[in-house]
């Protein structure tokens, strides 16, 4: 029989006796805002706390995704130079880009359930958009750091913000710049994966998409095929990285009477900050962590176990296991990048 030294953390999460895990498994209890900040306030993903050292010396912890979800919680102005999309749009004719300079207010963080990629939304104040009469300064817009390869996206040349005074004063105490920052997640969040605060935020993130799948109705815009015009694109082969939490089994029925669109959006919202944690996390244990079979040093008595190519499963209590898949897969990729000045953004 296995002997497990698990942190007790875990053994909360995987029994059921924490107590945001049970508001999670049970369907009739309502998710709420207090919930989901107390989820996310488990995990480090914020410059404050960190103790860095200068570059040169020791590598430093501090990593672009300490930042950037203080950036979105504070909403700050964001700055991107040199900016070329993955596939150029043509599809609106009535929308113009000013200058070399995509800015505005960041109002979201991007992943993919599947690639390792990740990125910025931006109320971009450089579009201006029209309907052929009138104008409007500023459009939503995504913009991507990390390619869906794994690579840094060639098209930024620098991502700036204004630094407040606090982040002023942190950086300036361990000797630190933004151009110092180039990592977006440090290695230390490799061993992330086997910690209560990600398995926490992995939990929720099952719940919520369990949660959207059954109030969300479809509509015209998923039952029509839509196609969309892209010059010169060809397929490339990129990673499919994945991972599951088995043993949080959610229970009970939604209530009938909280189906309306306020409390869907909201969903949809607190999926799209979670979902970029967890994937943050999962991304930094596919870098600096899977070849290793790195587990955290809280978790004795157990190891990932292969199953197959790209695949494993750690068993960290009889009633919780982690696996996670790899795979290759083809996408559509741009073959050959379009200058900007030749690309109508939209």
């Amino acid at each position: 029989m296995t002997t497990y030294n698990t942190a007790k953390t875990i053994t909360a999460i995987a029994t059921g006796t924490d107590r945001d895990i049970r508001v999670i498994k049970d369907r009739t209890t309502t998710i709420t805002q207090a919930l989901v900040d107390r989820v996310l306030a488990r995990s480090q993903c914020h410059f404050a706390g960190r103790r860095p050292k200068a570059p040169g010396t020791t590598p430093t912890d501090m990593d672009l995704a300490s930042y950037l979800l203080a950036l979105y919680r504070r909403q700050a102005v964001v700055s991107i130079d040199g900016y070329q999309r993955l596939t150029p749009r043509s599809d609106q004719t009535d929308v113009r880009h000013i200058g070399d300079t995509r800015f505005g207010t960041i109002t979201g963080l991007v992943s993919h359930q599947e690639y390792l990629s990740f990125g910025v939304r931006l109320q971009d104040a450089s579009v201006i958009g029209g309907d052929g009469y009138t104008e409007q300064v500023g459009q939503a817009r995504s913009f991507t750091l990390l390619a869906p390869n794994g690579d840094w996206h060639a098209g930024p040349t620098s991502l700036g913000w204004r630094e407040r005074a606090d982040e002023a004063t942190f950086n300036q105490h361990h000797q630190l710049s933004l151009p110092d920052i180039q990592s977006l997640a440090h290695r230390n969040r490799a061993e992330s994966v086997t910690g209560s605060p990600y398995l926490a935020a992995k939990a929720l993130l099952l719940r919520l998409d369990d949660e959207i799948e059954h109030f969300r109705r479809p509509t015209s815009a998923d039952c029509a095929a839509t196609t969309r015009s892209y010059n010169d694109v060809a397929s490339e082969i990129v990673p499919s990285f994945t991972m599951q939490l088995h043993g949080v089994e959610l229970v009970g029925e939604y209530p009938s009477d909280i189906c309306g669109r306020t409390h869907l959006s909201h969903l949809y919202q607190w999926r799209q900050i979670v979902q970029w944690l967890v994937r943050i996390n999962e991304y930094a244990f596919f870098v600096h962590g899977m070849q290793s079979d790195y587990v955290g040093h809280w978790v004795r008595g157990t190891s990932w176990q292969h199953t197959g190519q790209g695949q494993a499963h750690l068993e960290l209590h009889p009633k919780l296991q982690l696996s996670y898949q790899l795979r290759y897969v083809s996408r559509m990729a741009v073959a050959k990048r379009v200058p900007l000045s030749a690309v109508r953004e939209a």
